[in-house]
């Protein structure tokens, strides 16, 4: 991050830099938003981040050369002095975009690694991310459908309002991100031995939330899980949670369906054995 800044610092005064000749380095107005952008948009959105660093730098290159060609094409590209201009310009770029993916790296093995010391190196089952399961999803649900068998999904929602409020700001930010891969971790591994190895827990980390897929599964068995789930978190981590479940074939019969009636029903435990009693 200090190298960042002193290059950002150097990026926007190096035509400061005269040399004994003035306006020596005159480098063209929309390559500082450029470079800004960047920078800004490489930090900022995780999506840019999952793109290769290479592949980065070539875009952030390709809409230099475009602006430079089409847009802003006052001065030549190449000649004279302005084919150093130009290297000077896109060398610069180039190198805030790599530093900008360096501080990116940084911060994810940072998050990384205090979330193993969080959850432990060995401590947690695994959790299959909801977006990664979509064949073992379809697969199950062909198998429900074929055999006309039930099954079940438990959405699960993290009270994540439990952060220590005298915490410095860092560590509130990097908790938010992390409490909910902390907690769905802990209640994986503490439901292990009681769930069959054909269910499953995905985790959807934007939403905040886990699922429990639960093949075979009546809503009658489902209410005894969904209640162990809560108590689990509640007496064992101190976390209160939502829950809500759906079945295969009587409530829905697309598995989005599923996810979107558990969601719905999500209610903390007083709640739904109130709503149980009525």
């Amino acid at each position: 991050m200090v190298v960042l800044i002193l290059g950002l610092s150097f990026f926007f005064n190096v035509e400061r830099l005269d040399f004994g000749e003035k306006d020596i380095i005159n480098i063209a107005s929309f390559v500082y938003v450029i470079g800004f952008l960047a920078v800004l948009i490489t930090i900022a959105l995780p999506q840019v981040q999952s793109i290769k660093r290479a592949t980065a730098m070539t875009i952030w290159a390709i809409i230099y050369l475009l602006a430079k060609l089409f847009v802003f094409n006052q001065r030549p590209i190449i000649g004279g002095m302005y084919t150093y201009l130009s290297i000077t310009e896109l060398a610069m770029l180039l190198a805030l975009v790599w530093l900008a993916y360096q501080v990116t790296g940084s911060t994810q093995a940072f998050e990384n690694a205090v979330e193993k010391v969080t959850i432990g190196e060995n401590g947690g089952a695994y959790v299959k991310p909801l977006a990664e399961a979509g064949d073992v999803i379809h697969r199950e649900m062909f198998r429900s459908r074929h055999y006309r068998r039930p099954l079940g999904v438990i959405a699960v929602q993290p009270n994540l309002d439990q952060t220590n409020p005298d915490a410095h700001q860092i560590i509130r930010e990097a908790q938010a991100d992390m409490v909910n891969s902390y907690i769905i971790n802990n209640v994986a591994n503490t439901l292990q031995k009681f769930l069959r190895p054909t269910d499953m827990i995905l985790e959807d980390r934007e939403a905040k939330r886990f699922y429990i897929v639960c093949p075979e599964t009546p809503a009658s068995d489902l209410k005894v899980l969904l209640e162990y789930v809560q108590d689990v978190t509640t007496e064992e981590m101190g976390v209160g949670t939502k829950c809500g479940f759906a079945t295969f074939p009587d409530e829905a019969v697309v598995f989005d369906d599923l996810l979107e009636k558990s969601v719905e029903r999500l209610q903390p435990r007083a709640e739904l054995t109130q709503q149980e009693s009525l």
